[in-house]
């Protein structure tokens, strides 16, 4: 996922999208640990995404309690 666009999601659209890749890793990891998994390489880039989603729903956060102040 590319960073301008995940920054330009909403609140909801961000938490939606990390719910999915949250899924998403469930259904990855027991693949993996069947030794059904044909691509690993989609795990480790699931883990890249929802930790960018992470830091711009926590950057947000930060932007939101700062202004509030």
């Amino acid at each position: 996922m590319e960073l301008d666009k995940l920054r330009k999601l909403t609140e909801k659209d961000i938490a939606k999208e990390i719910v999915k890749l949250r899924e998403k890793l469930v259904r990855l990891q027991a693949e993996v640990a069947m030794h059904q998994a044909k691509n690993f390489r989609a795990l480790r880039l699931a883990r890249h995404d929802l930790a960018r989603l992470l830091t711009i729903q926590n950057e947000q956060a930060i932007i939101r309690e700062v202004n509030h102040e």
